[in-house]
This record gives C-alpha cells, structure tokens and sequence, in this order.
C-alpha cells in the first residue's frame, strides 16, 4: 500500500484520492445555484445566455455534454465532444482522451493521469508522454499540479467519467511504452468512433456520413489511407466486422417546435388580409403587450386537462412570459412607441382554472405574429415572402436570410433573426399552413384516377445514406405471379433475323444474305412473313436487294424487339375482332360502300391501314397482306394470355404523405406483388456481376430523384423517391398498386421498356392501356415500332391535343428548389416537395376551372 501522505507545506488538509471525483475550479463550481439556465422548445443545446450575469464557458460545456451523452469510454483513451472555448457550445469534433500512467518510487503502485492532444492540452500530453513514466516527486504533489493544467477536454472526462486513480496492478502496460503495439478499441457504432494506438500515436477514426469515406483525426488522415486506417481495417478482417456504415440508428425525422399552434390558413382571410393592409400602410401599429386569446374551438379550447382558461387580464395579473423581439424583413422591433413613450414588447400567458396549473401561450395569428420561443417572434410577411420565392425562385433559405441581413443593415442597422431560428420558424410555421393535399393533388377534370398519365423522372434527390436507411415498401405474402414470355409475344424470336430485315430496310442485302434470311425467317416467324418477303423479290439473280419504299416503315416495325400487340396498341377485344372479321371476308374494302371501314382503321389501327393501303391492288387487299396482319393479331394476343391465378396482401391506412411516396388522391390499394420474373432477373444479375456493362452515373452523395405522375392538364397527382436510378418498376408499382383500373393511356419516355415490364407480371391489368414516348424523346427510340409514337395516333383527337411535355416542363421547375432540398432529411425533403407541388397545382386547377 501506498503509504500516507506526508504533511501539507500550504497548510491545506490533505484531500482523500480513493475513487475520487476531480473536483470543479473555482470558476465552474461557485456558480450560485440560484441561476437558472433559459430553455426553448426549438432548441435542445444550452447557451450562454443569462438574465444578470454571464455563466462560465466551461459550466456551458459540462451541462451539454451531460445532456447530450456525447463522451464515450474505452479501457486505454476515452473520446468527448468538443467545443467553442468561448461559448461551450458543443461542435461536430471530437478530442481523443488518454489515460497516461506513472509508478511512485515508494511503491509499485500505478497511478493516472488524463491528458489530451488537443491545441490547448498538447504540450502537457507530450511533455508527461516523453517521461519515463517514474515520477520522482510523490504522487499526489504530482497530480495535483498536473490536474491544474489540464485543459478543457481533459478536466471533463475526470468529472464525467470518474474512476480509481490509483491502480494496484503493478504488472500493468502501458500500449504507448511498446512503440510495436497496434491497438484498436471500438467506442461507439453510431457515430461511429474507434480508438487506434499505433507505436507511440493516438488517433480517432470516424465515418463521413456523406461521403461515407474513414476520417482519422491525424494529420494525414483525412485524404490520406494513414497507419490508423490500415490498422482499423486489418483489425476489420481479424474481428470478421463489416466496414459498411453503420446507418440502423440514423435519425431520419425532423423535428420542429413552435409556442404558435392554430393553423394558417392560405390565402389568409379578408380580416387578417385587411391586418396586414393596416400594417404595410401604418395605419395600425405592432401591439406592445401580446396577450393570448381563448380559443373559441379546437383542441385548445381547454387545458389538457379539461379545466377552462381563466379569463383574466394577463396584464393586469402581471402573468408576463417573456419581452420578446418581432423580426419583419427590414428592421427587428423591440419596442413600441406609445405617446412619446418606448414599451417594450411584452408576451404574456394565462392559467386554467384547475389546480394542475396549465398555461396557454401566445399563439399571435391575431396580429400576424408567428410565435417561436416567446422570445422570438416573425412578422407573417416574412414567412410569406420566402414561401413565394421558394415557388419562384431558385435561393435557399440560407441566401434570403443574407439578404434579410442586407436588408436590415441597409434599412434600419438592427439585428437581424439568426438562420438558425429563421429556419426554425420557417419550417414550424410551414407545418402548419392549411393544404387540403387530397384535393390540390387531384384534376377536377380527370378525377381521382386519370385516364391519360404523363409521367417521368427528375433529379431531385436528397442524402443517399439517410434515405437508404428507410424501410422497404412491403411485398404481398401470396402467390409468385406470372406474366406473359418475350418469346410467345415477339413476332420475330430471334435476333440474327431482325439485325438482317434491318440491314434490309436501311441499306441492302446481298443474294447469299437473303438466301441466309429467308430459312432463317421459316423456324423464327409465321409462315406468312416468309411468303410476304420472298413475293418481294421474285427474281432472285440481282446482285442486291431492298425492301420497296412503301414497305419499309412497316417491315422494321416488325423486325423490332418489341412485343407484336405494340403494333395495334388501343385496341380492345371487339376491335380486333371486328378487324379478324374484315380481313376474313375478302371483301373490297377500298371502296366507298366501306367507308367506315377504312375509317375505323385510321382510327384504331393506323399502322395497319398504312400497309394495307400500300400493299392493295385496286379495290382488294391481296391474300398475303391478310394472312400476315392475321398472324400479328394471333401473336398479340398471345401476349395477355397470362397463366395462375393473381393474390396481393391488402395495404394497410397510408397517411397523405409516408415514406418515400406522396400521392394523397391515389391511396395505396394492395402491396406490391410478387412476381416469378423478380426471382429470375435477381439470378441474372448474379451471373452477369463479372460481366463488363454499362453502369448509369449518379450523384455520389444524392439520391436517384423523383418520379412524377401529371395529368394532361398539368396537375401532379404524386410523386414518389426513387431508392435507385430511374427504371420501369416505379411506375409499373404505382400503377399497379394506386389504380383500381390502369390509365388507357401512359405517356412516359421509356414508354416501351414499360410495357415490356407490365406484360411480364401484370397483362391482363394492363391490356386496354397503350403505352406512348413523348414527341421530344421519340427520335430516340430508333429500334423501337411506331406503335409506340404518339404521332401515329393523329386522328385521335384526345391524343393529338395531349401535350406530351407536361412533364418535363414541371419537371423544370422543380429543379428550382433542388438546393433548398437537397440535404434535408427523408421527411422533411417529402414535406417541402407535396408543399411545393401543391401550390403549383393550385394554379394549374385555377386555370382548369376558370
């Protein structure tokens, strides 16, 4: 044991060290015990700010980092949260802490001391560090002189974390006095921290949760691949522990308070409309004393409790909350000028009638006032006035705060509202803004379900990582559905033979290529093309062939990859059947008795007429243009002939805005389905991972964006976040699960990758619905059939009038609040994009009603 220690020169008794707390300096622990630290709704950090009196930087520091956990211990160093020397508010930093041992030379005794290698405690830890680790002095004389010198860090972990100082294992080493010793000691997952002694340094590492990228505190660290990172990762490998981030306990929700609580609605009413009339033009002056109303409905009509507001005179009462400051756009008003005299703001409060004492704050609709803390009021106009240049311009709210700050040094030289509580009163005040979504997302002219769908993509994405951390949309429990084979719905199976009708159509074939195409056609495709392509060219000596002018358009819609229904895309049951009928007969059908025959096929089936008109001769369709367009009806049809029976697991009650999907008029009616082909395509992708393909680029820390579902008339019925880049499973899935009957028309610029996937898992539920690429795309799509071309369609007049680019134009802008968004959490991105929309839908169905 360690023996006593000797008398104290200074005369000071002699303090006991067993599991001793380091006691606070002076100008921490005199503190009186009176004051009283302010707290707010909005905010959960502790400040500084006191009424009388400043409270120490280091008091500040001890109650954040006591109310916020943020101290992690290990066995050799421990980590805290750093801080603002002059304020304690704590940073995103944080200091590593260690725990440096010395022996008394009286005994074998170890004690410890804790140090930090942060700029203020450096030359302390590499001074003590350097040392032998044998103290001549006796212990206690030396760690009390060293405690005095610690800094900041330092002095916290001994209060924070207490322990024995003393250790009465004499066998015990130090890592540091090997400079051979790689140590890793885990601290935390979330945030990730993790301790790494290599020789005789110290380092933290952390994960960027951006770029998800290993950070270490060392000088190299942070673009570097340092000692630490590798030791960190061999110690990954030894331990069998993943490396991926660990993002199970990431907040994904926002949170935002306010004393305000009655909604607001938009526009405002003609009596506070005519308040702010008052106001901009002087006639009404701001209130000094803001007394809380009873309210005459509504959930705080009483007190919680169920006991009545008291209907007293808060100012005669003297129930004083707080004096406040209201914030407008050009000046901060503390005061008011009344009679020559300058009285303060006051906010005041009132009490229930019951002995539980509950308070109503100051609400402030009344005067225009939005009510933060009780401290911090702003003027309606303001809110207003960043509301509107969200929807109209491209600034974010951190450009119209600079040019608040501007505005108020320029007008009047006061203080302007700090972003922090400008962006809390916006989305508070946001949140409580009256948007009937259920009716602003829906056209009054198409309804709850539109007919005609223009639908699309954009790049507006939030955090990757946060929105990857967010749960999947659940799958049906039953069935594994089946849909349609590309090979019982393709007119042409294989692909050597389209390659050569598209050699064929474009330049020519040679002799031996089309004595190679046509036996190919015989085992790939009916025999009424083969015969159709060999009546071409009955002389087979010419040295090289092409396909007639007037047949060519038609041959390569063929020859596509596409699906043979594509070519008659429209067309119900009883017009096939009707056409089956036509075909059949023989009939002259280019005659005047036949008119609305003809008329029929300029409408139902363009691409058809056109070839029937090119190919006829006289008044007769010849015998192997009917056989041909026969066969393309049988093997259309194929496409919709789907096997088993179809079961989906009802979906549960979806709230107007959840997760990643918005569309308040188009309810969620059943989970996705489970599809046999998923299964398949999962055990593709497996087999081609070595394969060398063509990967989309993306934004490295961004998500894929959004998909928009617009009707003809431009109002957005939804939107959902794409977890990956853009493809045909997002549509398909709203379409699928939101629709009790699928559009009869889908406008959609990868309209025939679409149609491919529903006639996989879904064609009966989509077999009436035609699936159309947008004018400005179709030049795109140069292998793809002309059933897929809006163009085609020009006697519809539903189709022609249809403005493809509804989509892309709303779409453009959207992309104006691409920087307001773009780093918002899930919800909060999900809140802003429906607030966004629905405005703007708001104008579009003002301009469909008139």
């Amino acid at each position: 044991m360690m023996s006593k220690r000797k008398c104290d020169p200074t005369g000071l008794a002699a303090p006991s060290f067993k599991k001793r707390r380091r006691t606070l300096p002076s100008d921490i622990s005199e503190v009186s015990s009176n004051c009283t630290m302010p707290t707010t709704s909005s905010s959960s950090s502790t400040t500084s700010e006191t009424v009388g009196f400043a409270i120490p930087p280091k008091m500040v520091y001890k109650i954040n980092l006591q109310h916020s956990k943020r101290f992690y211990e290990g066995s050799t160093f421990s980590v805290v949260a750093d801080c603002d020397v002059s304020s304690g508010k704590l940073n995103s930093r944080y200091a590593v802490i260690t725990k440096q041992q010395f022996k008394s030379p009286s005994s074998s005794t170890v004690g410890y001391v804790y140090t930090c290698a942060c700029a203020e405690g450096i030359d302390q830890h590499e001074r003590l560090r350097v040392t032998n680790k044998v103290i001549e002095e006796d212990f206690y004389d030396f760690y009390y002189r060293e405690t005095t010198l610690q800094c900041m860090h330092a002095a916290m972990t001994e209060i924070l974390l207490p322990c024995d100082i003393l250790s009465y294992s004499a066998e015990h080493e130090d890592p540091e006095d090997n400079p051979d010793v790689v140590l890793v000691e885990p601290l935390s997952d979330d945030p990730l921290l993790v301790g790494v002694v290599s020789g005789d340094s110290v380092s933290l590492i952390q994960r960027n949760r951006r770029t998800k990228h290993l950070i270490c505190s060392c000088r190299h660290g942070i673009q570097q691949d340092c000692c630490h990172k590798k030791a960190y990762r061999n110690w990954c490998s030894e331990q069998d522990v993943s490396l991926d981030i660990t993002i199970e306990h990431i907040n994904t929700t926002s949170h935002f308070g306010s004393i305000s609580y009655a909604e607001i609605p938009y526009p405002l009413p003609e009596d506070l409309q005519q308040t702010y009339i008052e106001y901009e033009t002087g006639v009404r002056a701001l209130p000094h004393n803001l007394v809380p109303e009873i309210p005459a409905s509504g959930p705080h009509q009483t007190c919680p409790n169920g006991f009545a507001w008291l209907e007293n005179d808060p100012v005669e009462e003297g129930w004083t909350t707080s004096v406040a400051i209201v914030y407008k756009e050009g000046l901060s008003v503390e005061s008011v000028s009344i009679d020559g005299c300058q009285y303060p703001i006051q906010v005041y409060h009132r009490f229930c009638t019951g002995g539980c004492r509950c308070r109503l704050d100051y609400d402030g609709q009344k005067d225009l006032l939005f009510n933060l803390n009780n401290r911090d009021l702003v003027y309606y106009g303001a809110l207003f006035n960043y509301l509107h240049h969200m929807l109209e311009g491209r600034n974010p709210l951190a450009a119209c705060h600079r040019s608040y700050q501007h505005t108020h040094m320029a007008l009047s030289g006061l203080r302007c509202i700090s972003i922090a509580k400008l962006r809390l009163a916006w989305n508070a005040f946001a949140r409580l803004l009256v948007m009937p979504l259920g009716e602003l997302f829906c056209c009054p002219e198409c309804g709850p379900e539109p007919k005609v769908v223009v639908c699309d993509g954009t790049s507006l994405g939030c955090n990757k990582t946060l929105l990857n951390s967010l749960p999947h949309d659940p799958v049906s429990e039953e069935g594994n559905i089946q849909g349609t084979l590309y090979k019982d719905r393709t007119f042409i199976t294989d692909n050597s033979a389209r390659k050569l009708l598209n050699q064929y159509c474009n330049d020519h074939l040679s002799a031996p290529e089309l004595e190679t195409l046509l036996p190919l056609l015989e085992t790939t495709s009916p025999l009424s093309f083969v015969n159709f392509v060999a009546s071409l060219h009955p002389d087979r000596n010419l040295p090289k062939f092409i396909v007639p002018a007037k047949y060519k358009q038609f041959v390569k819609d063929i020859a596509s990859p596409g699906p043979a229904c594509a070519l008659f895309q429209g067309a119900v049951d009883e017009d096939l059947n009707y056409l089956e009928t036509v075909l059949g007969s023989g009939e002259p059908i280019f005659t005047s008795q036949y008119s609305h025959v003809i008329a029929f096929l300029q409408r139902k089936f363009p691409i058809f007429f056109e070839f029937l008109f090119a190919s006829k001769e006289g008044d007769q369709v010849p015998v192997i243009a009917q056989n041909l367009l026969l066969d393309i009806i049988k093997i259309g049809r194929k496409a919709y002939n789907a096997p088993g029976e179809r079961s989906y697991t009802a979906a549960g009650v979806e709230e107007m805005i959840q997760g990643t999907h918005c569309f308040p008029s188009l309810p969620k009616l059943h989970r996705d389905g489970k599809y046999a082909i998923n299964q398949r395509d999962v055990e593709m992708q497996c087999r081609q991972a070595s394969a060398c393909r063509k990967f989309t680029k993306g934004h490295p820390t961004l998500s894929a964006g959004i998909f928009t579902i617009y009707c003809p008339h431009g109002v957005c019925y939804g939107f959902e976040m794409m977890r990956k880049n853009e493809s045909p499973q997002v549509p398909f899935n709203i379409f699928k699960t939101r629709f009790k009957r699928a559009p009869e028309v889908v406008v959609y610029d990868n309209a025939c990758k679409l149609h491919a996937y529903c006639l996989n898992r879904e064609p009966d539920f989509f077999r009436n619905t035609m699936f159309l690429v947008d004018r400005m795309h179709w030049h795109n799509h140069r292998s793809c059939s002309r059933g897929y071309c809006m163009d085609m369609y020009k006697t519809r007049v539903d189709l022609k009038s249809t403005n493809s680019q509804v989509n892309e134009q709303a779409n453009a802008g959207i992309s104006r609040i691409k920087g307001q968004l773009a780093y918002m959490l899930p919800d909060n991105f999900m809140f802003h994009g429906a607030l966004f929309l629905a405005l703007k839908n708001k104008v579009k169905i003002q301009k469909v009603t008139g």
